[in-house]
């Protein structure tokens, strides 16, 4: 009986993605990892399958597209931020469904990747959120700070590890 396969795709070399492919093959999966070499996640051990990727996100998601237009997987994981927003961005090509964790069409894609929309869904479903504020300016932000106290969190709109 063969194991059911899986597609972990990077671009980045972030500490949990690199924890997937033990996971998975603890699972009893075959597990094909697509990142750039040298990424963490593409020197585990417990990775069946490695194919490099190129870093450049936009070739990156054009050998993607061929992958998945010539291979078949049972479960496809998106592994970072940039990737997953990447492929929300071209949701209207089918061959991005499988890698997006949720249906395309409709807000639910949408409340995934924006970290506007998230917290705003969250808290008008009555589930438990840290107060959030939107704002344009370092002013706004600054009198948001001194109105919330401290500890405080501030996050860009879009961008991932601290990066815009």
């Amino acid at each position: 009986m063969s194991r059911p396969t899986v597609l972990l795709a990077a671009s980045l070399d972030w500490a949990g993605t690199a924890r997937l492919p033990q996971a998975f093959r603890d699972a009893g999966f075959e597990v094909t990892v697509h990142a750039p070499p040298g990424l963490l996640v593409t020197q585990s051990a417990h990775a069946d399958e490695r194919i490099g990727a190129p870093e450049s996100l936009a070739e990156h998601l054009a050998q993607l597209q061929r992958l998945m237009q010539t291979r078949r997987f049972d479960h496809h994981v998106a592994c970072d931020e940039p990737l997953l927003h990447a492929l929300a961005a071209m949701r209207e090509q089918p061959w991005t469904h499988p890698l997006l964790p949720t249906p395309p069409q409709g807000s639910h894609l949408d409340f995934v990747v924006s970290k506007l929309i998230f917290p705003a869904t969250c808290a008008r479903a009555a589930l438990p959120v840290p107060e959030t504020r939107i704002h344009a300016d370092a002013t706004e932000l600054q009198a948001a700070a001194q109105a919330l106290g401290f500890p405080l969190v501030a996050k860009l709109a879009r961008g991932h590890g601290g990066l815009a």
